[in-house]
């Protein structure tokens, strides 16, 4: 096996390869392996990477979330879950994505997944209002 070094230019090329190209899960955490090796061999800065990254990318499908978190979150049904996201697509003017990427999204956000003999279910945790973002301005 040879060593491949990455980079930071690498890095930035593969974060948005990952983000805006479908592929198999195998082809993802092969990248994620080979960022994880360049950190461990210090061939990239963690500091640096991290410093780089503000917060997951905004999408419809974040943004959908951050509301239903708003609104006090809850457990729903994974089903449910998705067809209130295409209403609100669909309400907002959006284009829903598939049904396949929405749960890899929930998946990046960390929503919790719960599979239940009867269904699969969401946790979506309630929003914590950090002080001075309460909509006041201040």
């Amino acid at each position: 096996m040879s060593e491949t070094t990455v980079t930071m230019a690498k890095l930035e090329q593969l974060v948005y390869f990952m983000e805006n190209v479908s592929m198999p899960r195998s082809q993802r955490d092969e990248i994620i392996r080979a960022v994880m090796t360049g950190i461990l061999l210090g061939n990239l800065d963690p500091e640096r990477i991290f410093a780089s990254i503000e917060s997951m990318p905004t999408t419809n499908v974040t943004d959908f979330i951050r509301t239903r978190q708003k609104a006090g979150g809850g457990k729903v049904q994974a089903s449910e879950l998705f067809c209130n996201y295409v209403n609100w697509c669909n309400a907002n003017g959006k284009r829903p994505v598939s049904i396949a990427r929405f749960g890899n999204v929930l998946v990046e956000m960390g929503v919790k997944k719960i599979k239940q003999a009867d269904a699969n279910y969401y946790e979506i945790e309630k929003a914590v209002t950090l002080p001075g973002e309460d909509g006041d301005g201040q």
